[in-house]
């Protein structure tokens, strides 16, 4: 087995530990401060579930992407930010973590207020317009 498989065995072991480690955090906070979405009729849950679920694997998937790009020339990412025309490479991440701070910040306004389901769509389609 190369050293490269084994390395991406590594972080994807260590990324499912830190996330499965932190939404079982956050499930049992959630429970503790009665951080609870109620059944509703427009709802599918029969029992109060808990909200924030997302927060348990955001830090693992940020850990994750920082990884790979420190891996895969990470000093010259941040060189490439400071100079006048920026790679596709560097867009294309990016606009993948731009987009995950979006999805992360949306759900966290969105769990609590359990806002209109227009809005909702709206911020979807507006998230999945950051990759398109």
């Amino acid at each position: 087995m190369s050293s490269e498989v084994l390395e991406l065995l590594k972080l994807s072991l260590a990324v499912f530990i830190v996330s499965f480690t932190g939404t079982a955090l956050v499930r049992r906070l959630a429970h503790r401060f009665g951080w609870m979405a109620k059944p509703r009729e427009d709802r599918w849950h029969k029992q109060p579930i808990a909200l924030h679920g997302g927060v348990g694997f955001f830090l693992a998937f940020i850990l994750g992407a920082v990884w790979v790009v420190a891996r895969n020339g990470g000093i010259e990412w941040l060189e490439s930010l400071s100079s006048a025309t920026l790679s596709e490479e560097v867009i294309l991440i990016g606009a993948l973590l731009a987009g995950s701070f979006l999805m992360f910040f949306f759900g966290l306004w969105d769990d609590p207020s359990l806002c209109f389901r227009s809005l909702q769509r709206a911020c979807l389609f507006l998230r999945a317009e950051c990759f398109l």
